[in-house]
């Protein structure tokens, strides 16, 4: 009766493709709703008011950050004019003023790299202590690990010590990427604001800025 049923199956191939082609589409289906939603956003939502005060500091430090470069770009130009037209007293102290904002501006740099470090490792924590908590009611270790198989999560404890920290330094990278752009976006839209006389390049340079 087998080799009847694989004869008659190799006599209609339209049919079996046809099949084939149901059992691919309906274990798609399947798949999709299977698939869990994407949860970046809850996630944001409830790791963003864990470090408030350190988002704050971020803020300020992008602050200090667009003033110290601005005025930076200001004393360049000051000091390049006084080297073309040969003024040693105000180059010698345009260029004292340089060395001193660009060594500001580092240092703006180096601490706002660190306390984006911090918010990376207080996020960690909070998470794993999180995720934690859940695989370890219930016996839920045990599920994922030997029973329930239908989401299709490989290596649990793999994805905990792996997924968790790069979640973790990608989401305070963006944080810090974001705030910086949201105070760039003000200041140029300040400065173009001051020299045009109108807001009609704000959408612009937002739109550079956040696109970028």
């Amino acid at each position: 009766s087998h080799a009847a049923k694989a004869l008659a199956a190799a006599a209609s191939p339209s049919h079996g493709s046809k099949s084939a082609a149901a059992a691919a589409a309906a274990n798609k289906v399947a798949i999709r709703q299977r698939r869990p939603p994407p949860a970046f956003w809850p996630t944001m939502r409830y790791l963003l008011p864990l470090a408030k005060p350190k988002l704050l500091a971020l803020l300020a430090l992008a602050v200090a950050r667009t003033a110290v470069a601005n005025r930076l770009a200001r004393v360049q130009g000051y000091m390049f004019r006084a080297a073309f037209l040969r003024q040693v007293p105000l180059f010698a102290r345009d260029f004292a003023e340089n060395v001193f904002l660009c060594l500001v501006a580092a240092g703006i740099e180096s601490t706002a790299a660190r306390v984006a470090s911090s918010v990376a490792r207080d996020w960690r924590a909070s998470l794993t202590e999180r995720i934690h908590d859940s695989y370890f009611d219930g016996m839920t270790y045990y599920k994922l690990a030997a029973v329930d198989r239908s989401h299709g999560i490989a290596n649990p404890e793999a994805r905990i010590c792996e997924d968790v920290p790069r979640l973790a330094d990608g989401a305070a990278a963006l944080a810090r990427e974001a705030v910086e752009a949201l105070v760039d976006a003000a200041f140029f839209s300040r400065e173009l604001r001051s020299y045009s006389g109108t807001h009609r390049y704000t959408l612009a340079i937002l739109a550079y800025i956040f696109g970028a």
